[in-house]
């Protein structure tokens, strides 16, 4: 999934923020003399702050990070895209489902793999065989996966699916996910995954559980895209597609957070993408690209953000 060079839009204001900087500007006292000196009718200013912004104590909200080569270079971040038509910050609730398409029965074993999900329904269901994409499309339904259960996609077949996109398509069906997204598929990259809810306002894309996407032996991590047409984004759980520890290191996944119209909210956390170590060459960190149009609300950046290079061995770090 590529997530570079988006097409925003003309007009819009770019808005990115990677660490925080704090300048403090402010006189002191009402002689405007500066402090410890005498005379001198210049303006003074108040000491730049010792405090520092800080990684500590961050929940990690989403790791990318590259596996380690245990004979050869290590595997690279992955990539992050955050793209907020609106605004991008913290916030945003679970929205209310009234009509789910994931049946009961479906959600008996408290596991729906990816067989069972496209067997739900025949109207829902394609298979694109050109693109290896399957599709579940919904008019008049939303897609839920609640607490305690799990959407397991480690048994699409590869080379037939490669892509999962569930999308609905009415102005009240949205999709939350509480429970847990697995896609980790053995002796192939997972099949990446798209969640679109093209209509729906409001917090109508919802990621609360866990989504993970790491590689399994021998594999790069699979690539995740959130999106929403009408309404908002919200991360409030965790995603993980970290590349494998192997004989060359495996790249991490990459990530799209995309609104056309609405915001991008994520619980506070902290972003990892690191490159992972080698005997040879240590992978390179990852690549975080944050746009917010902020038509309405200043955005902020209240996250933390590990892009570290990978030891090396006998090459160079990443």
């Amino acid at each position: 999934m590529a997530i570079l060079g988006w097409n925003v839009g003309r007009g819009a204001a770019l808005a990115a923020s990677l660490l925080g900087m704090a300048l403090v500007l402010g006189a002191c006292g009402g002689d405007n003399k500066k402090s410890g000196g005498g005379g001198g009718g210049g303006p003074s200013y108040a000491p730049p702050p010792t405090a520092r912004p800080t990684q500590t104590g961050m929940a990690v909200r989403m790791d990318l990070s590259g596996g380690d080569g245990t004979a050869g270079n290590g595997g690279f971040g992955g990539e992050l895209g955050i793209v907020a038509a609106g605004w991008a910050g913290v916030g945003g609730s679970a929205p209310g489902v009234d009509n789910n398409f994931v049946t009961a029965a479906a959600l008996s074993g408290n596991t729906v793999t990816y067989a069972e999900l496209a067997a739900i329904s025949t109207v829902a269901f394609s298979l694109n065989t050109t693109t290896f994409t399957a599709y579940i499309d919904l008019f008049g339904f939303d897609f839920h996966i609640p607490t305690g259960a799990t959407l397991d996609l480690s048994d699409a077949v590869a080379g037939t699916v490669d892509h999962v996109v569930i999308r609905t398509h009415g102005a009240g069906d949205v999709i939350r996910i509480d429970g847990a997204i697995v896609t980790t598929r053995t002796g192939a990259k997972g099949a990446s995954l798209t969640l679109q809810a093209i209509k729906a306002a409001g917090a109508s894309v919802y990621m609360g559980g866990t989504a993970t996407l790491n590689g399994a032996a021998g594999q790069p991590g699979s690539d995740i895209s959130l999106y929403s047409g009408l309404g908002n984004v919200v991360l409030a759980g965790t995603i993980a597609s970290r590349g494998s520890n192997a004989a060359t290191g495996q790249d991490g996944g990459d990530v799209l957070l995309q609104t056309d119209a609405g915001n991008v909210l994520i619980a506070p956390g902290l972003f990892q993408m690191n490159g992972g170590g080698g005997t040879g060459t240590g992978g390179n960190g990852g690549l975080v690209q944050f746009y917010a149009n902020s038509r309405n609300q200043d955005s902020n950046f209240p996250w933390g953000i590990q892009m570290n290079g990978g030891a090396s061995g006998t090459g160079y770090g990443g």
